[in-house]
């Protein structure tokens, strides 16, 4: 079965990449702050391993979506 990209399937990624940029059709993608989740992410491991019993958390971090061809 073949699928039509965006007649028949959305594509979304996430991050403005090369080849988010280089892609035919423009590529739909999130874009997230990278350094903000890099140190959300950083923050939980190191209070994980701190305190191995600790109730899982969750973090939200915000993004937008660039719609472009793909979706």
């Amino acid at each position: 079965m073949r699928l039509l990209l965006t007649r028949q399937v959305a594509l979304i990624g996430f991050e403005d990449t090369l080849y988010v940029n280089l892609s035919s059709p423009a590529f739909t993608y999130i874009s997230s702050a990278s350094e903000e989740t890099g140190r959300q992410a950083a923050n939980l491991l190191i209070r994980k391993i701190r305190e191995p019993t600790q109730q899982t958390q969750y973090v939200t971090i915000s993004g937008r979506l660039i719609l472009r061809e793909t979706a």
